[in-house]
C-alpha cells in the first residue's frame, strides 16, 4: 500500500488498499487493533524508513516505531518449569502476533533484533532510548537455541521431534507442519 500510495496517492491501486484497512486495522474496546503481524509490520517498515535517510523529517515515528519493538519483545520464559511442559525458552524473542500469545519467530526476532541494533547508532533524542545489551543478548541467545546441526535456524522451536508426529496432521494442505524439518536456506 505504500508503495501504491508513493506512486500515485490518488491512484487506483492505493485506493484499492485503502479500501481493505478494516480487514486489518480496527478499533477494540481496549484500543487499535492489528490483524496478525505486527513485530513484522513495524521492523519491516521502520527498517525502509530507515533506508531514506530522513531521521529529522520522522524521528517521531522512528521513536514509536522503537516504543513498539521495546514493548512487544518477550521478557521472561515461563513461569514454572516450563521445560517439564515441552516447552522452549521464550525470553528476548519478538512473537506472531501479541506478548500474551508468545509464540516466537525465528524471522521475527531477527527483524526486530536488526532493527535494535539499527537505531542503537541513532541519538537517544530521536529514537529515544536504547534497548539494553542484555535484552539484545536474550534475543540472539533464541535465535542460536534454534539453530539445528545443518547450521538452519528454525521457525519457532528447535528441531528434533520425532516424525512419527505428522501422522497426528489431518491437513494434507499442510503437510509436515506439525514438526520442525531440517532445511538449509540458500541465497
Amino acid at each position: 500500500m505504500l508503495a501504491c500510495w508513493v506512486e500515485d496517492p490518488f491512484g487506483d491501486y492505493f485506493k484499492k488498499h485503502f479500501a481493505r484497512l478494516p480487514d486489518y486495522i480496527w478499533i477494540g474496546e481496549d484500543g487499535i487493533k492489528i490483524f496478525g503481524s505486527q513485530l513484522w509490520d513495524t521492523s519491516l517498515g521502520l527498517e525502509a524508513l530507515l533506508t531514506c535517510q530522513l531521521t529529522d523529517e520522522i524521528g517521531p515515528t522512528l521513536m514509536k516505531g522503537h516504543d513498539c519493538l521495546n514493548k512487544s519483545q518477550v521478557g521472561d520464559n515461563p513461569s514454572g518449569d516450563f521445560r517439564s511442559m515441552y516447552r522452549h525458552i521464550c525470553k528476548g524473542p519478538w512473537i506472531l502476533s501479541d506478548r500474551d500469545q508468545g509464540w516466537k519467530i525465528s524471522d521475527y526476532t531477527a527483524e526486530g533484533l536488526m532493527c535494535c541494533v539499527l537505531l542503537s547508532v541513532m541519538p537517544t533524542e530521536i529514537v529515544g532510548e536504547k534497548i539494553e545489551t542484555k535484552r539484545l543478548c536474550d534475543a540472539i541467545n533464541v535465535l542460536l537455541s534454534l539453530q539445528s546441526k545443518n547450521g538452519d535456524i528454525s521457525g519457532w522451536e528447535p528441531t528434533g521431534t520425532s516424525k512419527w508426529l505428522e501422522l497426528l496432521n489431518p491437513s494434507e494442505l499442510f503437510e509436515d507442519v506439525f514438526i520442525e524439518q531440517h532445511a538449509l536456506h540458500q541465497q
